[in-house]
């Protein structure tokens, strides 16, 4: 067992939002290693960015495969 999981602070989101938009959903260990993100995800792991998943993830919402497309072109637009 990992340890306890923290909620995302709102530096946390921005960094992540930053790095989808950056090298796009999926590449999590290559936004993990990004010199631009690393310091303010330096608590998180590449399965933490993950898009989706449960509670502790800021984009979680629930969201399905389909909407991470349309989530993608939300962040890419702005």
């Amino acid at each position: 067992m990992g340890a306890p999981k923290q909620r995302w602070t709102s530096e946390e989101e921005a960094a992540l939002k930053a790095g989808v938009a950056k090298h796009g959903p999926g590449k999590w260990r290559t936004i993990l290693r990004d010199t631009d993100f690393s310091a303010v995800l330096r608590l998180r792991s590449n399965v933490d960015l993950k898009v989706g998943r449960g509670d502790h993830c800021p984009l979680s919402d629930r969201i399905g495969a389909g909407m991470v497309a349309l989530l993608r072109l939300k962040i890419v637009a702005t």
